[in-house]
C-alpha cells in the first residue's frame, strides 16, 4: 500500500509541477560578454546619471515601484515595472512592492522576484546599507536593445557566522 501511495504521489507531483516555459526566451551565444559594456560595446557607467532607489543608511528598505523602460517576459508574466530592496531582492510586475527585511517576502505575496543576494531572514544577518551606500538604477541602450542596471553600491553583508 505504501509503494502505491508513493507512486501516486510521485506521478501527481510531476503532473502538477510548474516551471518556466523556454518558449518565452530567445537563446543566443556570445563569447565576448562583459559587465562593463552593453551588447553594442557601449560603456555602462553608473557614476553619473543614475536614479537613487534607496538612499544611504537605510536598513530593510524597499523602493517604490518604477517603470522598467521596456517590457520582457519572466516566468510567463509580462513585466514592465520593478522595485528593489536594500536586502538584495528585485520585484518584477505592476504594483509589486516587497517587504525588504525578511525572506518571507519571497513566499508570502504574489509577484515575480529575482534574489540577487540575500544572506538570511533575521536582522542580525541581513544587508547593511552603509553611510555612503545606496541602491540605484540606470537604463542603457536604445529601442530593441535596452539594458536596465540595478546596483547595490557600498553595501555590506552582515553575518554572524
Amino acid at each position: 500500500m505504501r509503494k502505491l501511495l508513493l507512486l501516486l504521489t510521485t506521478v501527481l507531483g510531476i503532473f502538477f509541477a510548474n516551471a518556466q516555459n523556454a518558449a518565452n526566451y530567445t537563446f543566443s551565444t556570445n563569447s565576448s560578454g562583459s559587465l562593463a559594456l552593453d551588447m553594442n560595446g557601449n560603456s555602462i557607467d553608473m557614476s553619473t546619471g543614475s536614479s537613487t532607489m534607496i538612499g544611504a543608511g537605510v536598513f530593510g528598505g524597499a523602493s517604490e515601484t518604477r517603470e522598467m523602460g521596456f517590457e520582457f517576459w519572466y516566468m510567463g508574466t509580462r513585466c514592465n515595472t520593478f522595485n528593489a530592496t536594500s536586502n538584495g531582492l528585485i520585484g518584477l510586475q505592476a504594483n509589486n512592492t516587497l517587504v525588504a527585511n525578511s525572506a518571507t517576502s519571497l513566499a508570502g505575496s504574489a509577484g515575480n522576484r529575482i534574489v540577487v543576494f540575500q544572506n538570511g531572514t533575521t536582522a542580525s544577518n541581513m544587508m547593511v546599507n552603509l553611510a555612503n551606500g545606496k541602491v540605484h538604477t540606470k537604463l542603457f541602450g536604445s529601442e530593441g536593445s535596452y539594458v536596465r542596471v540595478i546596483e547595490w553600491l557600498n553595501m555590506s553583508l552582515n553575518t554572524t557566522s
